[in-house]
């Protein structure tokens, strides 16, 4: 409230001796504000009139409404303007009277603001829950179309019509599968943090030797177009024959065509723009277009251990490693149950190696027989090692456990327990967050039943039975089936019915092929047509059902 109230007093107004003992108890108060209020009355009891000003002050203090502060301050000041033969004399009682009214009011506007976030708390609560509902029923949709969607406060009819439209429709176009969802989301997060985000720190924290990661020349790589472009693109002024020589050369390693180009070419052009969503292919491009700062990084802190280094030998602080014994610092050291000793580099390549194996511990490299404790594991690993090494372990634990109604995510290794009652597992893992059947392990698929719902096994034969029925023809006599595999269109049934295959008409010679315009004798064009019809029927039904299946190829 300080520099609100601008009226100073009028200085031929006697000021009442409790101002000092106000200011005191009111600090934040102005204290113009208080000597308005302590003007000299004719009152006979001054305890009552402190007590009535403390209450008025008290009032004053408690309302963030300014407009109403200003507006009581006015009302109790009002007389004092007036000059001094008058005695202003401010009735204590009207006083108390408009201060309580204050105070209803301040009162009312909280209950008011009270009651408004109340039913906004209960209106977001509702959209909770119908959120929750409308995932649980269109699991494929996409969840940011379903929330705003929910937004919109819709009622039960409308939810309805929106589920029955989504369901049924045969359209993909509104439709994102969740599991593309949350991809294509890590995949910008990733794809930003090696473009645009790109910091030498934050990649060195997932290849602290990118040197020895990147221009191995005994890793084995396949042939990656995508790659191939980029080295076009960034070595524009040389012949594209030549660089596609380069990489097939380095057996399609991009970091060592790249530096062999370099070499006989110079430097290429940094792209400021490199369109694909290969995130390995990402991490390369960003280590050969930021090579030479990482490696100066690599160099510059390399010189400081080395100083480091040196300074701990001349004081007898560095010992060696058991495994490769190199000489490391005190604070890098890595032991086994039994203590052997080992550095970082060595930590990481006995868990690469335990990682390719399938296995969920690393033991001692001296040959112990101990394991190397989780907490040294996760010390030396690069993040994402770790990570990857704790889902294995993680995995491992929990088969063995065997916990009584523990459910376990089947797109990741998210568990927890559930009831048995329930039906539904919506994993918490925030890179995952898919809603499965806990029945079949598949993306949740109500309203159909499991039985009812395709994999790829059933898609394959689904389209091969649809197939089979646009070749197979029924005798109009004795109701057998058959399938023509060689011959004419004429088809004669074992009980002496013939009929023509194209449009399975009773014929009783070929003479119905000559006057036809649409059956051929030897013709088998129309049936081709109706099972490539047919076929893309089928498809579109798999794909729009059920998008997560891989759709099979029948020939």
């Amino acid at each position: 409230m300080d520099n609100m109230y601008e009226v100073d007093p009028p200085a031929d107004l006697v000021v009442n001796s409790h101002v000092d003992k106000l200011q005191n108890m009111f600090p934040e108060i102005d204290r113009r504000v208080i000597q308005k209020l302590c003007l000299h009355r004719d009152t006979k009891n001054k305890q009552q009139e402190f007590d009535q000003i403390v209450d008025l002050l008290l009032v004053l203090n408690e309302t963030d409404d300014v407009e109403l502060r200003q507006e009581m301050l006015n009302e109790f000041t009002r007389q004092s303007n007036q000059p001094i033969e008058q005695k202003p004399i401010i009735d204590e009682d009207q006083v108390l009277l408009e201060a309580l009214i204050s105070a209803d009011r301040l009162a009312g506007a909280n209950v008011k603001m009270n009651e408004q976030l109340s039913l906004d708390f209960i209106r977001s609560s509702e959209k909770e829950e119908k959120l929750e509902i409308l995932e649980n029923i269109l699991p494929n949709f996409n969840p940011d179309l379903l929330r705003e969607f929910v937004e919109k406060n819709p009622t039960e009819e409308e939810m309805m019509n929106f589920t029955d439209y989504h369901l049924g429709s045969v359209s993909k176009l509104n439709k994102q599968s969740r599991i593309q969802y949350f991809s294509k989301l890590k995949n910008e997060q990733l794809i930003a943090q090696y473009t645009k985000n790109f910091r030498i720190e934050k990649f060195l924290e997932h290849f602290p030797y990118p040197i020895e990661y990147f221009e191995n020349v005994d890793k084995k790589r396949t042939y990656n177009e995508e790659a191939l472009n980029f080295l076009k693109m960034r070595y524009q002024f040389v012949d594209s024959n030549q660089v596609e020589n380069y990489y097939v050369w380095m057996k399609h390693s991009l970091s060592l065509a790249d530096e062999k180009l370099q070499e006989q070419y110079g430097k290429g052009v940094v792209l400021a723009e490199v369109k694909t969503v290969q995130i390995p292919l990402l991490q390369e491009i960003a280590y050969i277009q930021n090579k030479e700062d990482i490696k100066e990084y690599l160099r510059t802190m390399e010189k400081k251990d080395e100083q480091v280094m040196n300074a701990l030998r001349k004081n007898g602080l560095i010992t060696e490693c058991q495994c490769c014994f190199d000489d490391m610092k005190l604070s890098d050291v890595y032991a086994c149950g039994n203590d052997h000793l080992f550095c970082k580099r060595c930590i990481n390549r006995g868990t690469d190696m335990a990682i390719s194996c399938g296995k969920t511990v690393v033991v001692c490299f001296q040959g112990c027989g101990s394991e190397i404790p989780l907490q040294e594991i996760k010390r030396g690993l690069p993040h994402d090692t770790y990570e990857t090494f704790l889902k294995k372990r993680q995995e491992a634990e929990i088969d063995a456990a065997k916990i009584e109604n523990l459910s376990t995510c089947p797109f990741c290794p998210y568990s927890m327990e559930l009831s048995p009652e329930i039906k539904i597992f919506k994993c918490q893992n925030s890179e995952c967050k898919l809603i499965s059947c806990r029945l079949c392990k598949r993306v949740n698929h109500l309203p159909l039943k499991c039985e009812e719902v395709l994999d790829t096994h059933k898609s394959r034969l689904l389209l091969e039975e649809e197939m089979s029925k646009v070749l197979i023809r029924v005798c109009y006599r004795c109701q057998k089936p058959f399938v023509k595999t060689h011959g004419c269109n004429l088809m004669t049934c074992t009980c002496g019915a013939q009929m023509c295959y194209v449009c399975k008409a009773p014929i009783r010679n070929h003479d119905h092929f000559v006057t036809s315009t649409r059956c051929a004798v030897n013709s088998d064009v129309l049936n081709t047509e109706q099972l490539k019809t047919r076929k893309l029927e089928v498809i579109s039904y798999i794909e729009t059902q059920f998008p997560d299946v891989e759709i099979p190829k029948v020939d």
